[in-house]
């Protein structure tokens, strides 16, 4: 777009008026010129600051997923550990009543369960368990109540 500034030629064809129009009309050109690339250049580093946010958020969801994905894999690896190692079952029932995420009906029937509390008759035949229990001790506990002892 062109823009003539009248004010600075005068009516005499006055070589110095003539060379000031068009320096004129070269520095408006100019000015439009420079706009045009200053703008350019700003939507350009606007786009790039979206391509790196992008890029950004990203990484930050891939490692994210990857945490949680090693996280998911050692709890599995944890799970099948303890299951492999069901030989030796540790009593847990004291650790249980003092979790403070109980409902009070469980604590309740937690405190009522409490192996330690609980009192075996003298002509009791049955198996008897001691404090961990074993793979056996459970197989043992499993072929009693089968024979209904």
């Amino acid at each position: 777009m062109t823009t003539w500034r009248y004010s600075r030629i005068t009516k005499t064809n006055n070589t110095t008026s003539v060379i000031t129009a068009v320096a004129s009309i070269h520095n408006t050109h100019a000015t439009f010129g420079n706009a045009a690339t200053k703008i350019q250049g700003a939507f350009r580093n606007h786009q790039v600051r979206l391509r790196l946010k992008n890029e950004a958020a990203w990484k930050i969801h891939e490692k994210l997923e990857y945490s949680n994905e090693q996280t998911e894999a050692k709890l599995r690896d944890m799970f099948e550990k303890l299951l492999k190692a069901s030989d030796i079952l540790s009593p847990s029932v004291t650790k249980l009543l003092q979790k403070p995420g109980l409902p009070l009906e469980e604590k309740e029937l937690l405190k009522l369960t409490n192996p330690d509390d609980i009192q075996v008759e003298v002509n009791y035949r049955g198996p008897h368990i001691e404090s961990s229990i074993k793979r056996s001790t459970l197989v043992d506990l499993i072929e009693a109540f089968q024979k209904g002892e």
